[in-house]
Parts: C-alpha cells; structure tokens; sequence
C-alpha cells in the first residue's frame, strides 16, 4: 500500500472516529435514561427516582384484587417508561430540556399532575403538566374491545373535572389514543342533534346540560394526547421489567449504529468527491471520469 494511500485512509478513520464518539456519547446518554428507568438510581448525578420499574415491579398484589392492582401499577410503569423515552429522544434530538415525574420533584401524589418539564437550569416549565390515565382496562373484556370507551367515561366523570379545570393534558396509552377521540367525536355528534332538537322546543335546563357535557367532550380531545407507551408495553413493563428495559435499550443501539454507519458513508464519500474535485483542478482525471 502506497504512503499517500494511508494517509488518504488515515483522514477517513479519523473523522469517521470522531463522529462515532459523538454519536456513542449522545446515544449512550440516552441509553442511560433506560437504565436510570429500572433500576431507580443514578450513580453519576446522585439524583434517585422515587421508584424505578424494578421496585414498582416488586409491590405486592392481593389476590383478591389481583387484576385491578396490576393494572393501577402498570400505570406507574407506564410513567417512568414515558419519561425514559422521552427523555432519551430529546438528548438524540439535542433538546435540553427534560420530562420529569413530580413525585420525583419531591411532590409525591401532586393533585394535579404526574409529569411536567423542565428546562435546562431545572425550572418547571408553565403549562408543562400533565396527568397519566391508563384507564379502562375490564377483567371482563380480555380482549379491550372496549377499553376506549370506559376510558372517556371515566374522563367525564366528576373525579376528573379538576384536571380539565386546571387544563391539564391527558396522557393515554399510545393504542387508545385514536379511539377514544373517535369516541369523542361520536358523542359530540350524537349530543349536538339532540341540543338541536332541545333548542327547537325551548327546553333551557336541557339546552345547558347538553352545552355542558359538549363542552367537556371537546376539552377532553383539546387536551388528550398520545403517550410514547401502549397499554401493552405498560403491562409488560410491570410483569418483565429487566426485558423491557432491554427491549428500549436495544433500538437505541440499532439507531445508534444506524446513524454511525450513516456518518461513515457520509464521511467517506465527501472525501472522496473533494478528493476527485481536486485531480480534476489539477488536471489528473478528467471530469468525465470523476462523475
């Protein structure tokens, strides 16, 4: 092999490293937001989670209530995995602010909100807070053909106006989410035809009670959005939390490695073109030949 073969080899391994130590170091901190998600620990910072998948994962289940108790820690699952994957796509996309749980801000069961985020220095983001509701899940309805559906029902209910009154947003699992704005959607129809009808009559006590619960309707699909965890991955979180951890683990290594194998060919080829662009300046190929 020729001396300026080497070289010419030498410039390409070097940026090629230098660009994958950035991307290790981005994807590795990302990776972490997993780890930190399990185990509840965070050697390097000091900082603890008030519990990681691990510990949630380990509560007891009384028998008697088994379905209900899996599935409310389940939704604490839900949570710390939401604040994982989000965390961990805002460090790939170079976006410093973070999602974090109250009740690892110090205000464990906040009234309010389970979540809000905070900027670079550690302040709490306004308009940042949003609640978690894994809802609608029935031992009697394996299938969770209906899950949707209960889901906004309890939404409407009295136990949850004071998250619409705060406006809170809503988080709902990923496989819910579309249905139960179809839901929604369906009820404010059915309800506005029957405001119609009442409007033609006269009747205002019904009038007003119909405003009311189509007015609720459309702030619950203002304020819902999907969360990054399906009811699925929820309950796996709970029941197989070391697997699931490296289950997220594993496709942000495969992006990584994406990416990485992205910057070589990128890095490669630019050499190469400058390299060719240069002979044609000095006469050495033609330009036919270096496209």
């Amino acid at each position: 092999m020729s001396k300026k073969k080497e070289k010419d080899d030498d410039l390409v391994l070097a940026g090629i490293s230098g660009a994958s130590y950035e991307t290790i170091q981005k994807y590795g901190s990302a990776a972490k937001q997993h780890y930190l998600a399990y185990s509840g620990v965070d050697n390097e910072t000091g900082k603890n989670l008030v519990k990681g998948l691990k510990q949630i994962a380990e509560e007891k289940v009384n028998p008697d209530y088994a379905f209900q108790n899996m599935h409310q820690q389940a939704g604490f699952s839900a949570e710390v995995k939401d604040v994982a994957r989000t965390n961990a796509e805002k460090i790939i996309n170079r976006d410093r602010t973070r999602k974090i749980r109250t009740d690892d801000l110090g205000s464990v069961n906040d009234p309010l909100y389970d979540t809000v985020s905070i900027d670079a220095d550690g302040n709490i983001i306004d308009g940042s807070g949003a609640q978690m509701k894994f809802l609608g899940a029935s031992q009697k309805d394996p299938s969770g053909i209906g899950d949707a559906s209960r889901a906004l029902d309890k939404l409407q209910s009295k136990k949850f106006e004071k998250y619409l009154e705060a406006d809170a947003k809503i988080d709902v699992p990923s496989d819910q989410y579309e249905k139960i704005i179809f839901e929604a959607n369906t009820k404010i129809v059915r309800l506005a035809k029957q405001l119609k009808k009442q409007q033609e009559t006269g009747n205002t006590e019904q009038i007003e009670k119909i405003k009311s619960q189509i007015d609720k309707l459309e702030k619950i699909r203002k304020n819902l959005r999907k969360s990054t965890v399906s009811s699925d991955e929820a309950l796996f979180a709970r029941l197989h939390p070391g697997l699931s951890t490296a289950m997220d683990v594993a496709k942000i290594s495969h992006k990584a490695g994406v990416q990485t194998a992205e910057v070589a060919a990128l890095i490669g080829s630019s050499i190469s073109i400058v390299k060719s662009l240069a002979s044609v300046c000095k006469r050495e190929i033609e330009a036919e030949e270096t496209v």
